[in-house]
Parts: C-alpha cells; structure tokens; sequence
C-alpha cells in the first residue's frame, strides 16, 4: 500500500525546492503553527538535573510504582514492557489512591521530581531561542516544563493552559505558549495531576471535559485551516491530536483542508526508509509532509527557519513601504492637476 506522505530532506529546503515555497508562503500568511514536544528539550538542564525523556519519566513512574508495590521480577517484567500510557495509568490509580500514607508519600515524591527536572529550565541553545524569537503569533506545546516560557519571558507570551476558562476573544490578539498537556508549576502549585497528562484516562478526559471545549475548539480549528509543524514530537498514543483529525473528517472537511502539515523527523540512519509502519502513524494524525533533518543538522533548522521569517518582514515592510510611496505619489499628483493614468498606480501585494 502506498502511503500518501511526502517525504523532504534539509537539502530541498537550502535549495529551495517545493516545500521551501510552501513554508515561505505559510509563514508569510501567518498560518505556521509549530507543536513542540519532549524531543525540543530533553537533556536541557533544569533546576536539579535535567529535562527526562518520555522513556526516562516512564522509569520514574516504575521506580515510585515498585517503591510501594513491590514485585517478584516475573511481575516487574511484565509491567516494564508495558507502553507508557499503560503504566501511567497504573501511576495515576495509585497516585489517587485512599490510602493516605501511600497517596502523601507519592504525591511528594512526584511532585519533588516533577520541580527538580521539569522547572527552571536553562541555557536554551542560541539557534532554539532564534526558533522560538520568531515571532510565533502563538505555538502549542507538549512539554510540561519551563523552557519555552523561559526564552520568551520577555516578549508578552501569555501561558495556556488546560482546565481554565478562556477568553478565547482575547487570547487570540495576544502572543501565547499553549500547554496542552500540563504545566509543572500549574501541578506544583494545585498538585493536581489535571496539570500533567500522562495516561490515556487523563487525554480522554481532557478531550471531552466541559472546561477545556474552548481550547479543544482552537485546537481543531488549527488543525482544519492552519499549516501545523511538528518538532519533537514522538506522537505515541497522542489522543487529542487523533481526535482533533477525525472531527475534521466528521465535520465535512477533505483531507486536502490543510495539505501542508510538516513533521520534523530527526533522522539518524539518513540512508535507511523511514519505517513504514512509523509513516501510517504519521497519516492517521494527517501529516502530509516529512523533513529528514539529521541531528548534525537540526540547529541549523531552526536558524534556517528564523531567517525565513526575517526575509518574510523585510519583504512586508519593503512591500509596505512600496505602496505608501505609491500612494504619496498619487496625492502629489492630484493635487498638481495631472493627468493619472491607472496603470501607473499598481499597488504591490
């Protein structure tokens, strides 16, 4: 079976190939929507260590599992090789447990590991601030940590986040980080895990909860008419993300509604295929688009990207200044009496 994805490298974007064209034309529109998930900052350094991978939180949530459930190494097996939403669910059930010590002690222990590798994230990388500098109108994240509020603390960035009532009216004229899956200092200051998605009970929940509609609706609405890209995202089990893409079918809409969905693949056997199985993944989320970036060229993405938008504001503020001129030259005539001919007066778009 043919799986309809188009597949791209770094090197179509540097010679300005077709998606070069079409990014430029999405960014141009302001219809760019970066999704940034754990692959953008784990390994960053974070107030007692630094920011775990999803592999290394699932360890986490097995250590605190096993400190007050203790296994023979059959059972333990088989918990391990469970996915991580299945052995968040277990975590959950047990951080919500009656048990007042057991529930106390978990909560503590969980919450102090959440404010050692998640909060005061640092020392962003010069080309990941440059990506994130580039005056993203707004941009959703997976992650619960601090890092992207972190680099844009002082451009005006309102914080998103779920199970708050939105003034969506607002919102949308001011620049924001959406959190859609939780916010560590949100967690630690209500310890409510609402705050930290991790299991498929809690992105079930957040879908169809009454208090995250507004932000559902947004969400789908981005995903029907904006150009989405994809950033470390791994995309396992990502609910809302399949949820969003089947209302978009439900609601009428082709599959052709937003063609120019991007997914960064960090690619680090450039001369392998992508797996196929891992490509029909990417297509029941409706990715249409894969950029291959190697890790020894990532940074130079997202320099590569903020360059792009600088190019884009000098051409409006060239543009701009064009039709202003236009305009003035105009005036000047009429108000000398010359003849005008409307030919003479294109205003450049």
């Amino acid at each position: 079976m043919k799986i309809d994805i188009n597949i791209y490298t770094f090197h179509d974007l540097l010679n300005h190939n077709k998606p070069y064209d079409d990014l430029m034309q999405s960014m141009q529109a302001d219809r760019l929507v970066p999704i940034l998930g754990s692959g953008f900052t784990k390994g960053l350094p974070s107030k007692a260590g630094i920011v775990p991978s999803s592999d290394s939180l699932k360890e986490k949530l097995l250590d605190l599992f096993f400190e007050y459930f203790p296994c023979d190494d059959t059972e333990r097996h088989k918990i391990k090789s469970k996915s991580f939403s299945q052995v968040s669910d277990c975590f959950i059930d047990l951080f919500s447990s009656g048990e007042k010590f057991t529930n106390e002690n978990i909560k503590d222990e969980f919450a102090t590991y959440m404010e050692n590798f998640y909060s005061g994230v640092h020392n962003i990388s010069s080309s990941q601030r440059e990506f994130l500098q580039c005056g993203w109108p707004y941009l959703y994240t997976l992650n619960y940590d601090s890092a992207v509020e972190s680099v844009l603390k002082d451009k005006n960035y309102e914080v998103v986040v779920p199970y708050r009532d939105l003034n969506l009216k607002r919102l949308k004229e001011k620049h924001c980080i959406i959190k859609l899956h939780g916010d560590v200092y949100a967690f630690l200051q209500s310890g409510n895990l609402c705050y930290c998605v991790l299991s498929k009970k809690q992105y079930l929940k957040t879908i169809t909860d009454p208090k995250n509609k507004d932000l559902m609706s947004w969400l789908q609405d981005d995903y029907s008419s904006k150009d989405i890209l994809f950033i470390g995202c791994g995309l396992e089990n990502e609910y809302d993300f399949l949820f969003v893409d089947s209302s978009k079918q439900l609601n009428g809409l082709s599959e052709d509604s937003s063609q120019n969905s991007y997914y960064i693949y960090y690619d680090e056997s450039p001369q392998t295929d992508i797996p196929a199985d891992f490509l029909m993944d990417l297509h029941g989320y409706g990715i249409k688009n894969v950029l291959r970036i190697t890790p020894t060229e990532i940074d130079e993405f997202y320099c590569f990207i903020k360059k792009c938008t600088m190019r884009q504001n000098h051409l409006l503020i060239w543009t701009s200044l064009n039709n202003t001129a236009i305009i003035l030259f105009y005036l000047a005539l009429r108000k000398m009496k010359m003849r005008i001919y409307p030919i003479s007066l294109t205003i450049v778009t």
